[in-house]
């Protein structure tokens, strides 16, 4: 098993004891165990897993605080061959240092960008971990990236976050023999997926964003710019071997969040400039020769509409509903593209709390409408005593509509039907 999170434990203490035991440090945390089954087959585990989640901490004064956070989980899902696998990450370890007008942060953070909560499109500052498509939490699928932000706060309420990242840190996918795998193996065809050709650790390889916020009343507003190495990689074509690779583009953002009477309107909009986009291995006539590599830039336009609204409804004061819809285009697309040149998503979700907040039920139902495509999910968390959570969903996946067998991202996952129950102990 890796060290990382030992280290980051071992850290913490002697932080801890160096600056004192008299200064108050707070350890919290979760034990969690989730379990998927298939519903054509519920012998048969897609997904398994133990989670210890850490966070600590520290802060001796107003001025400054320190705080880590990290996992050791175990996977041991049926399709592994090799039998259970331990690992360990560090989410967060960086240090906070607040000034009259601005704070500083240093070290391996989450951020997050974007209004949207379900549909995402300007959230692409963290990496995401994307080995099953059960967990998506983005809390708990976001990973850490090592650098520094600056956060400057005018008198007006308006405030502008530099960011700077050392390196580029990849996303974790599935691995091929996984059902959750993105790129199945038949989809390669004849081709050999080599190992990705990814960005070396150095300084001129850097990433690097800035974001202007604001929030006039009741309202949020937010721009952004990032230049940074796209998380999903591109293809790398020869006629014998695909290598994926990552290369540099430039993301623009622009996000509204704003309340008009019981409705909360939320905007998200992406402009993806310079993105390398997948081409079809299967599709002879798009293959680039060895000279020409790989396929032409392209830009893309990436929005959400989401709509927050509780129903006037008596026996209905308790729910939350939320309506979205998401548009995505290629504004040139090149031939052979892997995937559609436009993307439009509509999202319904209902979301209640009960019984003092102990018992909620979630449904979420997203159909693609151009690729006739659609993901189902309903669930019920249910907190019987205080620190204990346990968690029944079910996951269903249609190539058209609920009655299609293929097609589009969740038609591909038509087979992974699942049931899932998940147990967490909170301390």
């Amino acid at each position: 098993m890796r060290r990382p999170l030992l280290q980051l434990l071992v850290t913490g203490s002697a932080v801890l004891t160096l600056t004192g035991s008299s200064l108050a440090a707070d350890l919290r945390g979760y034990l969690q165990e989730s379990v998927a089954v298939r519903t054509a087959n519920l012998d048969e585990q897609i997904f398994h897993r133990q989670t210890l989640h850490l966070e600590l901490t520290h802060e001796p004064s107003r001025s400054f605080s320190l705080r880590m956070a990290g996992d050791i989980y175990r996977d041991d899902a049926d399709f592994r061959t090799s039998g259970a696998e331990f690992h360990s990450r560090i989410r967060e370890a960086y240090v906070r240092i607040r000034f009259e007008a601005f704070d500083l942060r240093v070290g391996r953070m989450q951020l997050g960008w974007g209004e949207s909560d379900a549909l995402v499109v300007s959230d692409q500052v963290s990496p995401f971990d994307l080995s099953y498509f059960i967990v998506p939490e983005y809390d708990e699928i976001r990973l850490g990236v090592d650098g520094a932000t600056l956060d400057y706060y005018f008198d007006s309420g308006t405030e502008v976050q530099f960011i700077w990242l050392a390196h580029f840190t990849s996303p974790q996918f599935a691995e091929m023999e996984s059902p959750w795998s993105l790129l199945p193996a038949e989809q390669l065809g004849s081709l050999t997926l080599t190992a990705a050709d990814r960005p070396a650790g150095k300084l001129r390889n850097s990433e690097f964003g800035l974001k202007i916020s604001g929030h006039p009343v009741a309202a949020d507003w937010s721009v952004g710019y990032l230049r940074s190495w796209d998380d999903r990689p591109a293809l790398l074509l020869s006629t014998t071997t695909a290598t994926p690779f990552h290369e540099m583009f430039d993301l623009f953002t622009a996000g509204l969040a704003w309340p008009i009477g019981g409705v909360m309107l939320r905007i998200d909009n992406a402009y993806e400039h310079g993105r390398r986009l997948g081409t079809d291995p299967t599709n002879e006539a798009s293959l680039p020769t060895a000279t020409a590599g790989y396929t032409t830039r392209e830009s893309l336009w990436r929005s959400v509409l989401a709509v927050d609204l509780k129903p006037d409804i008596e026996w209905w004061q308790q729910a939350d509903l939320s309506l979205q819809f998401a548009h995505e285009e290629v504004t040139s697309p090149h031939a052979g593209l892997a995937g559609a040149a436009e993307t439009d998503l509509v999202m319904v979700r209902v979301s209640a709390a009960y019984l003092n907040d102990t018992v909620k039920p979630w449904v979420l139902a997203v159909q693609d409408v151009r690729g006739h495509n659609s993901w189902l999910q309903a669930k019920v968390d249910w907190s019987p005593i205080d620190h204990w959570l346990f968690t029944l969903e079910y996951d269903g996946f249609r190539g058209h509509a609920f009655n299609g067998t293929s097609g589009g991202t969740y038609g591909s996952l038509n087979s992974n039907d699942m049931i899932s129950t998940t147990l967490r102990y909170s301390f």
